[in-house]
């Protein structure tokens, strides 16, 4: 059940952050795409930081190029403020208090292709083409 909602809440967040084209890649090389309150980034973790605000965790990953996400974990009780630095996105897992963001790199290397890199279906070449495996003749 907890996995459904985290898929339903990246699902809107998708859709929501697509509306905007390709003018949000480009305002993403200053900041991280988004953050996402109550998710923390299970793995890939390669550094631990004493910051106490999300936004100086976004600001030390935007400034270490390793840094594809990252998760701060605030101060409770006995315990510090924690950044974790992600060398990848990491697995979204649903965690009160806490808040993740990836970086504008994440979100450069993982984006799709613009359609007009796409092969067009009307090519003949590729509608035609007897040389695909477990096709007829193979």
């Amino acid at each position: 059940m907890r996995a459904l909602l985290v898929f339903t809440l990246f699902t809107i967040v998708g859709v929501g952050l697509s509306a905007f084209g390709d003018n949000h890649r480009n305002a993403a090389t200053d900041r991280s795409a988004s953050y996402q309150a109550d998710v923390y980034y299970f793995g890939g973790t390669y550094r631990r930081l004493l910051v106490e605000t999300h936004e100086a965790c976004d600001q030390f990953c935007a400034n270490d190029a390793r840094c594809l996400a990252w998760s701060h974990i605030p101060k409770h009780e006995d315990t510090a403020a924690i950044c974790e630095l992600k060398r990848s996105g990491g697995i979204p897992e649903a965690q009160p208090r806490t808040m993740s963001g990836r970086s504008a790199r994440h979100e450069d290397i993982f984006a799709d292709p613009p359609l007009h890199d796409l092969p067009k279906t009307t090519d003949t070449a590729l509608l035609f083409t007897t040389e695909l495996a477990g096709g007829p003749g193979s």
